[in-house]
């Protein structure tokens, strides 16, 4: 009799494009290739959004592409800048599977920026991250295709627009919200998307509320430090491992449940 073959899990949100893998991009990717079924690369800006790209055709079938402005980067570009990168992910719209990252950012806009750019410039930014975080939820309707949303200090706010703007397909990455706006977002259709770091002391707060048929995991390698180093793809197991633990079923079915959950969600085969 055959050896069943393990099933393996999707990386939801990361970023291999990243600095942080410049030295060692393919042996990252090759040991994420034994052990998942595919990964999800999301865009932060055009450079990044070019190099999403080539990784989705260096790797079909195994990396997939997203394309946005993150939040951060908004104030670093006109607003005719990012209505041409808009027009730019529109012309590649068959080579990618949602938008993002989007959303907004207010730590940037409360803690980071005022030092970088004055206070009063700061404040003008948050305007901004709203109005461009709109326009990709409406880019996203138009091609019909999930946004993936990035909301750091700012989940209220986030739920608001989404209740406004009602997004076809829509995950929360990495959301820290309350209880009550998770459950808001699921109300909506949101996938909420799990980091191994959303389960350390002190978890996010409504992990215990949240079906697991809203689930999906990620990494968003390198930018979540996981053991003291930046994450990396194959980390997404012990985001399996610890929601196994916490809704008390086997790994296999976290995959088998979560992996559903991609194709239904992004539209692919894998």
């Amino acid at each position: 009799m055959a050896r069943k073959e393990a099933l393996k899990p999707f990386d939801a949100h990361c970023h291999l494009d990243s600095e942080n893998f410049k030295l060692n991009q393919e042996e990252v990717i090759e040991r994420a290739k034994k052990v998942l079924s595919g990964i999800l690369n999301l865009g932060l800006d055009p450079i990044s959004n070019r190099a999403t790209l080539e990784l989705a055709k260096k790797y079909p079938g195994f990396i997939y592409a997203a394309l946005a402005i993150h939040p951060t980067s908004i104030h670093e570009f006109t607003d005719e800048q990012i209505e041409e990168e808009i027009n730019f992910i529109r012309k590649n719209k068959k080579k990618i599977i949602a938008i993002g990252e989007a959303g907004l950012d207010y730590k940037w806009i409360k803690k980071v920026l005022p030092a970088e750019i004055g206070k009063e410039n700061a404040a003008k930014q948050e305007a901004r991250q709203i109005k461009w975080f709109r326009e990709f939820i409406r880019l996203a309707n138009e091609l019909d295709i999930p946004i993936i949303i990035h909301s750091r200090w700012g989940a209220g706010k986030v739920i608001e627009i989404l209740e406004e703007e009602k997004p076809k397909k829509a995950v929360l990455h990495r959301f820290g919200g309350t209880v009550e706006q998770m459950k808001r977002g699921i109300k909506l259709g949101c996938k909420i998307s799990l980091s191994p770091t959303a389960f350390t002391p002190p978890p996010v707060e409504y992990l215990n509320e949240l079906d697991i048929d809203a689930c999906i995991v990620e990494t968003d390698a390198p930018y979540m430090q996981y053991c003291g180093k930046p994450s990396e793809p194959v980390n997404v197991l012990d985001a399996v491992k610890e929601l196994a633990n916490l809704k008390k079923i086997s790994e296999e079915d976290v995959i088998k449940i979560t992996n559903k959950n991609i194709k239904e969600l992004f539209g692919i085969k894998f």
